[in-house]
């Protein structure tokens, strides 16, 4: 289960980072601090990167990234691991 997460440590969002071609991004510093330093939960690139970090290469796109702990992880730890497919449920509330 993640934790709860403030809004200083998250950065959601669908769009995700554009001029990086992240989509579906979940992580823990928009800022990073560099390659080495990026770490998060769920990154989604639907094309290569430019400038890429080594670990957003891929021989084919889109490319899915997700920590397989809890806790957000740098994406080129061994903890976080690619996806072939990601796939989203919504349920509604019919008593509203």
């Amino acid at each position: 289960m993640m934790k709860a997460l403030t809004s200083r440590e998250l950065f959601p969002s669908i769009d995700g980072d554009a001029r990086l071609s992240r989509r579906f991004f979940i992580n823990r510093d928009i800022n990073g601090g560099g390659c080495d330093n990026e770490a998060g939960w769920l990154v989604v690139y639907d094309q290569p990167p430019r400038p890429a970090c080594p670990w957003e290469m891929a021989p084919a796109y889109p490319l899915i990234k997700f920590s397989a702990s809890p806790r957000a992880e740098s994406y080129r730890h061994r903890e976080v691991l690619e996806a072939d497919a990601l796939a989203i449920f919504l349920k509604y509330n019919k008593q509203l």
